[in-house]
């Protein structure tokens, strides 16, 4: 066995972890919730511990599945002779294996995949025990699955699979010689909960609210919801607890105050904790209650991707210059809002831009007016872009930037003028301005993607091979290495120095927030939506979150989703999907609509509004290598060898 440890928590500790009995742990993982651990203690170590005290595979099985929290481990008990391993049911850890096969007779268990040898993703059905007790005979592989698990990508139970095709399903790529066996007497219980079923629907939404011509707005109509659905308006205080709670799991337990050694021609941030940040909807509501749960005088890291775009030529450029001439709206002033509004004050209005001032305030223009992004309401000069402003000035729009006399110049082009940095930079100026935020600009050419994809990024990838995976595997891995500038002081690089990053994933498949679910709600009404949501849970296993912890591993860091937390999705299901979404609501509004109720509670009143954008859209690696692919095709840029 060979380790490699990422520490945060107590002392630290080598693995595998041994004691004088020859029993071995490998654990990848955090131990949030189930086992006590101590401020001071390590996890890895107390698991151990605990471990080599189970006296049957009961015992171990119990104390297994009663942890919360993210986890992949292997575990060998020598007194017995046999190796455990698995991932939680999420499959939030990386672990990857290699079968023994009639051409080769090589086990295999890694996190990431070794050069020459084929390679599948564990599935998270359950924890897997080879036995080892007669050596005269190939060992026996036992799966222990979860209670009423379904096959990651499908709805079919694992119970209800032939013993003939069980070994298939686990292992699709080759045949093997390894003997297997499904143990359904000792199901493990599951943290993936019952869906209320709920559709009681009457009145649940009045016709006036479905009415969404009579508000100035959707702010004003996330407003009216609140104090019109008393029940809406007490769900999202319980939602915003129960989250706050999964947050500060998550931004407590790690350690501060340690050393990272970088270039010197690169500054380093002094901030412990980071966030995957586009803008959007669930990576600012992270955002706002990590605020809470952080020390005030710590700083924060916005972790914002934008891949280089080249300007294109003839039939394009109207297009282009339609986008740069983009148009934004200002919220009216609901001053008499009881739902916690923070006096957030529209002089923070678009982008933190000071010189457009609050429409709402003593303005004889109408509380609800369009105003040309990045200019004042009386010029009629051409649109400037944001980030022209930013590079005229080198300044960042931050909540406490002033820009009052901002001499105006023509348009430029900005390859990095990406919609996730326009909409970063609109968050940015709803969050707390007595935080220091940095807010860490990662353009990315063209170039340096062809060179990381080839050298780096397409092994972290593997085994999966998708357009899908390779847009998503980049995104994230320049991401979370977290090298770029600040975006008020562009003169020098800065690298996040954070363990830990914060992802807003697994928000989309509890709240409704992907386009097939409006489909399937148009097709098949209120009960088709909930059965698709209830099959989203069981299904995140397969939603590639092992790729996600290879390629954020791989830069020393560890990825953490409190939308996945135990007792976060457990409270989540307790939720009729009507009080979740209503895809009777237009877009940016109808889906994930109690978590915007939630951000609207916070003071986000832009962000709340923000309609769904996937990372590879928000981020334009997507349009980088310009091809027509779908996202399942297989991506021939991925060269694993």
């Amino acid at each position: 066995m060979t380790g490699c440890v990422l520490h945060l928590r107590g002392n630290l500790t080598p693995q595998p972890v041994t004691d004088e009995t020859n029993n071995a742990l490998l654990w990848n993982g955090e131990i949030f919730d189930g086992i006590q651990v101590e401020e001071d203690e390590n996890d890895t170590q107390v698991l151990f511990n605990a471990l080599t005290k189970c006296t049957g595979d009961d015992t171990v099985l119990k104390l297994l599945e009663s942890i919360h929290g993210p986890w992949a481990f292997i575990y060998w008990q020598a007194d017995v002779k046999k190796l455990w391993f698995g991932r939680d049911m999420f499959g939030r850890r990386s672990l990857l294996w290699h079968l023994p096969s009639l051409k080769d007779n090589q086990f295999i268990l890694s996190s990431v995949a070794t050069e020459n040898q084929d390679f599948a993703e564990i599935p998270s059905v359950g924890i897997f025990v080879l036995d080892f007790t007669q050596p005269e005979v190939c060992p026996s592989l036992t799966l222990y699955p979860w209670c009423n698990c379904r096959w990651p990508g499908t709805s079919t139970k694992l119970i209800d699979t032939p013993g003939s095709e069980l070994l298939r399903q686990l292992y699709p790529i080759n045949s093997t010689n390894l003997s297997t066996k499904l143990d359904i007497k000792e199901t493990l219980s599951s943290w993936i909960p019952s869906i209320n079923k709920n559709l009681d629907i009457e009145n649940f939404a009045s016709e006036s609210v479905l009415n969404v011509d009579q508000f100035l707005n959707q702010t004003e109509l996330l407003h009216h919801i609140l104090t019109s659905d008393s029940e809406l308006n007490m769900l999202s205080d319980a939602l915003i607890d129960v989250l706050q709670t999964a947050v500060k799991k998550r931004v407590t337990t790690l350690p501060r105050n340690y050393h990272v050694t970088t270039p010197q021609n690169v500054q380093t941030s002094d901030a412990n904790i980071a966030i995957l940040f586009s803008g959007g909807l669930d990576s600012t509501l992270l955002a706002a209650l990590a605020d809470r749960c952080t020390p005030p005088d710590e700083s924060i890291d916005l972790l914002n991707v934008a891949f280089e775009q080249r300007p294109t030529f003839g039939k394009n450029k109207l297009k282009e210059k339609k986008q740069v001439k983009k148009k934004t709206r200002f919220p009216k002033d609901h001053s008499s809002s009881s739902a916690a509004r923070p006096e957030i004050g529209l002089e923070r209005i678009e982008n933190g831009f000071d010189h457009l001032k609050d429409i709402s305030q003593g303005s004889n223009k109408s509380d609800f007016e369009e105003i040309s992004l990045g200019k004042s309401p009386d010029e009629s000069s051409d649109v400037l872009n944001s980030s022209d402003i930013q590079k005229s000035h080198d300044t960042i729009i931050t909540p406490s930037s002033h820009h009052d006399n901002v001499p105006y110049k023509n348009i430029s082009f900005d390859p990095y003028d990406v919609p996730d940095r326009v909409t970063g930079i609109t968050a940015l100026g709803e969050l707390n301005p007595n935080r220091k935020w940095n807010f860490i600009e990662i353009n990315v050419t063209q170039e340096e993607v062809q060179k990381m994809r080839q050298s780096r990024i397409s092994s972290l990838i593997y085994p999966l091979q998708t357009v899908l995976d390779d847009s998503i595997g980049c995104a994230v891995w320049f991401a979370s290495q977290g090298v770029g500038v600040l975006a008020n002081n562009r003169s020098h690089k800065i690298k996040s120095k954070a363990k830990v990053i914060l992802c807003g994933m697994a928000a989309d498949e509890q709240f409704a927030g992907y386009s097939r679910h409006r489909v399937t709600f148009n097709t098949k009404g209120w009960q088709g939506l909930l059965n698709e949501i209830e099959e989203e849970m069981w299904r995140i296993s397969s939603r590639n979150l092992g790729r996600d912890d290879r390629i954020i591993s791989d830069h020393g860091k560890e990825s953490r989703f409190p939308f996945l937390d135990e007792t976060f999705t457990q409270f989540v299901s307790t939720i009729p999907i009507y009080k979740r979404a209503d895809l009777r609501l237009p877009r940016g509004l109808g889906e994930k609509l109690l978590l915007r109720l939630c951000a609207y509670k916070l003071g986000l009143f832009k962000t709340a509004v923000q309609p769904k954008r996937a990372i590879q859209f928000g981020s334009k690696i997507a349009k980088m290598d310009n091809r027509k692919e779908k996202g399942s095709d297989t991506c021939d840029r991925l060269n694993y060898n």
